[in-house]
């Protein structure tokens, strides 16, 4: 009989890893597995610890980063094969060398057709077995969008760019598709009769009635009839549809092969679709297919206002996917766990956490998968009930042990940007962050604060703003919700609008208010989003209680002719207060929108802050991922400033008992000299008042005692920063 605590300590023991320090490699066309493998003896030598490699599963053509992932149980072609990345692995292992690979869980690329899964959805719509896969609205308030995908590729206005020819249909070893770009995208099966039946009549008066190719075309016609439509979820009719279409695909290539009459009469009606440039009359057939198929195709200005799609930020090539769901999850993760089992992966970069529905679950499945993974390398034997328990032992003491290393055996760095003080949820199971706010801290260095006065005149003269950093992200991120992110926001109006029709007490509340007071409080927000409900609670903590109360009342201050009561009703909503009486089901909506709105505020912070109102600051430097624009960085300091933030695991109760790192800083860091890991320890509940306050700040390496002068205690002398050059003076 197994003893499943023990093969519990057993996998866990497995999983761990020597940290000392990471060293990151973009991978490319020059720089594939292969290439990785010679590297080894280099990296040995400066005393890496583990390589961090870019995203390696395949990806659009040609992508230059890989975040665009269009199948996570591939790797990419262009990198190498499974072969070379094990040999990789092997040559890496044997010196002592780890890999972490970069995982990206929010989102897949749909640039083109590179994502099958994504191609059967615009083929089968909601009975592709895909659909509920990628994050997709099939009820949007506009009625033409109803089960149908809004796809925002064209250059132009769609009229302009169907009769400048640009989209062609094609017809491809017994498939009709439509060629845009170099990519062909699917025409779904039951509008095939629009093409085979149009200009029929004359071929089989020609061939007459007895004719084997056009019996077997009819016949073909009539089996179309009766394919389910892409509307149906019924597993045994999604099976019949999903069946039923190959079968009349293959038929339809057999048929073209063999009957050179019907062959010629699908390539004349191909080319009569196509039209005629300078005859708008010409192009109507063809516009008639494209209004029927699962997509509607768009000018990429339009995605702003009505994509039915979560994506990444704002980007429309990449298409969010529904991690929450279990089937997933699965479904994405075999290869990443099986090589993480077979311990050739000693740990996970996760990147955009913050875009999950429950990153907290994600976490604890990527634990508990790696656990099992590694339970089955150490006892081959292992059966689907041991694997059970194994899984459930996890969860127990994740949940009762939540700051121990038994809740995190693998170790996992999330890209996660903390705001000022902002801790770390504590029940996340990962090691830390990935280190933006090291970086911050390191940009520190190179930053004089005692010029601030006089930077922010000149900026002032120069750029004539003498805004407020809170006023311009406050401003930013209000521009982003009504120019490139205005769907996300009327999506949540309209759910919320929902919800308010059926609650006496704020039925009043008009659409376009609602919509209004959401993007108020999202733009007062001052975290990238707060956790409610991602702990399995469904009373909201104190953190994120603290965060959205002060983001309606700042909501409340910056409207004061706002009727505050809309405010009061999304606060509610938000912080799951129900009305008594409230059903079930009303409950599970609300719980469902206050978790959709936490995946909004993320996206819209990054664009606000990061990409436009951190461009209109003093120091461009000090608005990079995770600085501080709002405030001037910090004076230089000594190299034992900088070892106080890899060394501070002696700040947190937490971090004196485990160690955890709170951000993975890489190769170079002080980490890496002193043989710890490379990070800082993350923020807990519990974490001592050092830990949330700014680095140059806190001892015990180094005292601040004045903004130009830094003291170590029991220390002489005393570090003072250089006198300045006198005017007219040169360097020696």
């Amino acid at each position: 009989m197994i003893d499943v605590g023990v093969l519990f300590q057993q996998a866990a023991a497995a999983l761990r890893h020597e940290r000392r320090a990471s060293y990151r490699l973009q991978l490319g066309s020059a720089l594939g597995f292969d290439e990785v493998a010679a590297l080894g003896p280099y990296l040995e030598a400066l005393g890496i610890g583990e390589v961090y490699l870019s995203p390696c599963f395949r990806c659009g053509p040609g992508s230059s980063h890989g975040y665009d992932v269009t199948d996570h149980n591939a790797f990419n072609p262009e990198l190498g094969s499974a072969a070379t990345f094990d040999r990789m692995a092997a040559e890496l292992a044997a010196r002592g060398l780890g890999l972490i690979l970069d995982v990206v869980p929010n989102h897949m690329g749909i640039a083109g057709d590179a994502n099958p899964w994504w191609l059967d959805v615009l083929e089968n719509g909601p009975a592709s077995p895909r659909a509920e896969f990628f994050d997709i609205d099939w009820a949007p308030a506009k009625a033409e969008l109803r089960n149908r995908v809004l796809l925002p590729i064209l250059p132009d206005q769609y009229g302009r760019v169907l009769e400048s020819q640009q989209l062609a249909l094609e017809f491809v070893d017994g498939a009709f598709h439509l060629r845009y770009a170099g990519a062909r995208l699917p025409i779904t099966p039951r509008t095939y009769p629009q093409i085979l039946t149009d200009g029929l009549e004359p071929v089989a008066q020609r061939l007459g009635p007895e004719d084997a190719g056009l019996q077997e075309l009819r016949s073909i016609l009539t089996a179309i009839e009766h394919l389910p439509g892409r509307t149906e979820t019924d597993p045994r009719r999604v099976e019949e549809r999903l069946r039923e279409k190959e079968i009349v695909k293959r038929r339809l290539m057999a048929l073209a092969k063999e009957s050179a009459d019907i062959r010629e009469h699908i390539e004349e009606t191909v080319r009569r679709f196509n039209g005629v440039p300078g005859d708008p009359a010409s192009f109507d057939a063809l516009d008639g297919i494209l209004s029927a198929q699962t997509y509607r195709l768009a000018d990429w200005r339009v995605a702003g206002d009505e994509v039915n799609y979560r994506r990444f930020f704002d980007v429309s090539h990449l298409a969010a996917i529904r991690m929450e769901r279990r089937n997933v999850f699965d479904a994405t993760h075999q290869l990443i766990l099986r090589l993480v089992g077979e311990g050739k992966v000693t740990g996970l970069r996760i990147d955009h956490p913050d875009g999950l529905y429950a990153p907290g679950e994600y976490f604890r499945r990527l634990q508990e998968g790696a656990l099992i993974a590694t339970a089955r390398r150490l006892l081959p034997e292992l059966g689907a009930p041991e694997a059970d328990a194994l899984a459930a032992l996890y969860r127990t003491r994740a949940a009762d042990q939540a700051a121990t290393l038994e809740a995190r055996p693998l170790w996992i760095a999330a890209e996660k940007i903390l705001g000022p003080d902002e801790p770390l949820p504590e029940w996340w199971a990962v090691a830390g962050t990935t280190g933006y706010d090291f970086l911050a801290a390191v940009n520190g260095l190179f930053v004089d604060r005692g010029t601030s006065r006089q930077m922010t005149a000149l900026y002032s003269r120069v750029a004539g703003d003498g805004a407020r950093m809170a006023d311009l992200t406050y401003g930013a991120k209000r521009l982003i919700m009504q120019v490139s992110m205005a769907s996300e926001i009327n999506q949540l109006g309209y759910t919320l609008d929902r919800m308010s029709e059926r609650d006496r007490l704020a039925r009043d509340f008009t659409l376009p208010s609602l919509g209004r007071a959401i993007r108020e409080v999202v733009a007062a927000f001052a975290v990238y989003r707060t956790y409610v409900g991602d702990d399995g609670s469904d009373t909201p903590g104190p953190r994120d209680r603290g965060y959205i109360e002060s983001a309606v009342a700042e909501a409340k201050r910056r409207n004061p002719t706002v009727n505050v009561s809309i405010f009061d009703f999304v606060r509610d909503v938000l912080l799951l207060r129900h009305p008594d009486r409230s059903s079930p089901e009303e409950r599970a909506a609300r719980r469902h929108f206050a978790m959709r709105f936490q995946q909004t505020t993320g996206p819209v912070t990054a664009k606000g802050v990061e990409d436009t109102a951190s461009s209109s600051t003093r120091a461009t430097s000090v608005g990079s991922s995770g600085g501080r624009s709002r405030c001037w960085p910090p004076p230089p300091t000594t190299p034992s400033a900088v070892r106080t933030c890899a060394r501070a695991s002696t700040c947190s109760p937490r971090c004196r008992a485990n160690g955890p790192p709170r951000c993975a800083a890489g190769a170079g860091s002080p980490g890496a000299s002193s043989g710890r890991s490379t990070a800082t320890p993350r923020p807990t509940a519990t974490t001592s008042t050092c830990c949330t306050r700014p680095w140059w700040a806190r001892g015990p390496r180094g005292t601040r005692t004045s903004r130009s002068r830094w003291s170590r205690p029991g220390s002489s002398p005393t570090w003072r920063r250089p006198p300045r050059r006198p005017s007219g003076a040169r360097a020696g």
